[in-house]
């Protein structure tokens, strides 16, 4: 697991103790900005299909100043919501570095808004293919994307 919010790493480490200590895999928590780490882990990428699950801040900037309930706004940290002025700032950072750190067989799962799934499917039209999958909510989606070889 990756964050780059050392306070919300140290929660998922009391999480993993608390509820994993008895799985026999190991858990990586790494500090990093996305995949930012990944050169130090080539041989994982390259070698083995990967699955990545993203759910990065994808709230614009006027929707949260407008929209986020007081206690959101003074309470908590405004880069766990907040993803630029679309919303999609987080997003397109991690796509542009996938290609770099994954050179096989790539798939991630996200969660935003539906026209922020239109946006990126445009934009990214030639390197990756989006796929919504079902949610039971009417405006935020699942995004399957994947790399177009």
């Amino acid at each position: 697991m990756t964050d780059i919010s050392e306070e919300a790493l140290k929660v998922a480490q009391q999480n993993v103790e608390r509820h994993l200590s008895s799985i026999k895999t190991e858990i990586r928590l790494i500090w990093t900005d996305l995949l930012a780490f990944a050169d130090n882990y080539t041989e994982v990428w390259t070698n083995h299909p990967i699955i990545l699950v993203a759910n990065l801040p994808y709230i614009p900037e006027q929707m949260f100043t407008q929209n986020a309930p007081d206690n959101v706004q003074k309470w908590e940290p405004k880069m766990a919501f907040v993803g630029g002025d679309d919303g999609l700032i987080y997003y397109r950072q991690l796509l542009d570095q996938m290609p770099l750190a994954m050179q096989s067989s790539t798939t991630c799962f996200f969660e935003m808004m539906t026209r922020q799934v239109e946006i990126l499917a445009k934009e990214y039209e030639k390197s990756r293919h989006f796929e919504e999958v079902k949610t039971f909510h009417f405006n935020i989606r699942i995004v399957k994307a994947t790399k177009i070889i």
